[in-house]
């Protein structure tokens, strides 16, 4: 064989080993391919109907699925379930075009309770396709047990009209929660929020503390601040719901023995409410002391910030059978205030007073009598103002203070005074000696409402009886 031959041989044997080489690498690169992406989409997955598991390099699902009385309900929670997957799953494929390599996640689990009858079910899907948080999405039911039958938050009501209420006392606690927190949230945000729309009330439970209302992020404020959940004690809507309250264990433990009398004996009779504003102060014990010599009823509204300074006299106001109403907590002028400001003024001073005798009053005077219907909607007490005003804090002077008492007061009158000074109490005890000497008693303006037959109706302001 000569050498150009022997040449051409080995051209040959290096073609077909080189060929053979590429086929080989060829093969190795799809194969490498095809592992990659039938690693990408292999699932490892787990279905036991009420638990979905899937996992793949790119996503993982995990889905636990509650059991529901009501085979309506069953099919609307797995309808729900369904359309979060596939739009989870939607959202991927589009973001896998793009090739992120990023691990997304779907998540969905629930809570579910029986209170008063009722099963409560709510679920939370939690989606994260990128970006820099969770997609949330909140999905509640209720079922009637009883009556077999789904229900939604107004069922619960006496009155659909009600609705409203709720609305104003959850805006109320949300913007509480918001001081708790120091967050600063937007009124207007959490008032569209806490708006009486059913849509805004999907997620609520009732338990043994009263109506629990869940507002899940962007609903009343930015995602930062997470869910807020609120809690409307029954006291609150004890008038309005359709069912029977628990009892409030917290108030049994404060049992103060009060002289009360039967009014039965003052029917016919002439009558006049003397009332304090502003108090307690150093002279109110002294102002208890005369009046428990002469038997007399009197009525204080007292300032929230004074009761919390001064709360045996509180005691001692409620122990010898007088009236305590709110003055609110700091004397500022209601028509000034937003409406969380209003109920702060409001509430702060209810509670105050509850704390210390174990009842809520159930009058309000507001300062320098200013109200609207506005302010009676959220104060929710009965108004009391006055027609006989003795102008004590400008005289300061007994004489004068006596003189625009004798020369005003009449059955029914409704006297303002305050129990601040001195002069203004001597002033009103020598009025009440003499009024006594005419026939009058002195009543308490709750008192009164019973011995004139009056029905209270907190729309209105009351100047006398």
């Amino acid at each position: 064989m000569n050498r150009k031959n022997i040449r051409n041989r080995k051209k040959r044997k290096l073609n077909i080993r080189g060929k053979i080489c590429l086929l080989v690498l060829i093969l190795i690169i799809v194969s490498l391919v095809v592992t990659k992406n039938k690693k990408q989409t292999e699932i490892t997955s787990l279905n036991e109907n009420k638990h979905i598991i899937e996992v793949t390099d790119t996503y993982s699902i995990k889905i636990d699925i509650p059991d529901s009385k009501d085979e309506n309900i069953e099919k609307e929670i797995k309808e729900w379930v369904d359309a979060r997957k596939t739009e989870f799953m939607q959202s991927i494929d589009n973001e896998l075009l793009k090739e992120k390599q990023m691990q997304y996640e779907l998540v969905i689990n629930y809570e579910q309770s029986e209170y008063n009858n009722i099963q409560s079910t709510h679920l939370v899907s939690y989606m994260y396709t990128g970006g820099n948080h969770y997609l949330r999405d909140d999905q509640s039911y209720y079922y009637d047990l009883v009556n077999n039958k789904e229900v939604v938050l107004t069922d619960f009501l006496k009155d659909k009209n009600n609705f409203k209420k709720i609305a104003q006392l959850s805006y109320f606690e949300v913007m509480e929660e918001s001081e708790k927190r120091k967050s600063n949230l937007d009124e207007n945000w959490v008032k569209d929020g806490t708006e009486a729309n059913i849509e805004n009330y999907e997620n609520f439970e009732f338990n043994d503390e009263g109506l629990n209302v869940l507002f899940p992020p962007y609903q009343v404020a930015p995602w930062s601040e997470g869910e807020i959940k609120v809690v409307i004690p029954y006291d609150k809507i004890k008038d309005i719901i359709n069912f029977e309250v628990p009892e409030n264990k917290e108030n049994e433990v404060i049992k103060i023995e009060r002289n009360t009398r039967d009014v039965e004996n003052l029917k016919g009779k002439k009558v006049i409410a003397v009332t304090f504003d502003d108090g307690p102060s150093n002279k109110t014990e002294y102002l208890l002391q005369e009046l428990e010599k002469e038997d007399w009823k009197v009525t204080f509204f007292v300032l929230g910030s004074r009761a919390k300074e001064y709360p045996e006299l509180i005691k001692k106001m409620y122990k010898d059978g007088h009236e305590i109403g709110s003055h609110t907590y700091s004397h500022l002028n209601l028509k000034n205030l937003s409406d969380y400001e209003i109920y702060k003024e409001i509430n702060n001073t209810n509670k105050i007073i509850e704390e210390t005798i174990g009842i809520k009053p159930q009058y309000l005077r507001p300062p320098y009598g200013n109200t609207n219907d506005h302010i009676k909607e959220i104060a929710d007490m009965t108004t009391i103002l006055w027609n006989v005003d003795t102008l004590d804090w400008k005289s300061r002077n007994e004489d004068a203070v006596y003189k625009e008492i004798m020369k005003n007061a009449s059955d029914g009158s409704i006297i303002l005074l305050h129990d601040l000074y001195q002069t203004s109490i001597d002033g009103a005890i020598k009025a009440m000696k003499e009024l006594e000497k005419q026939g009058y008693e002195f009543v308490t303006i709750d008192e009164m409402f019973k011995i004139k037959g009056e029905e209270i109706d907190k729309n209105k302001s009351y100047f006398n009886l």
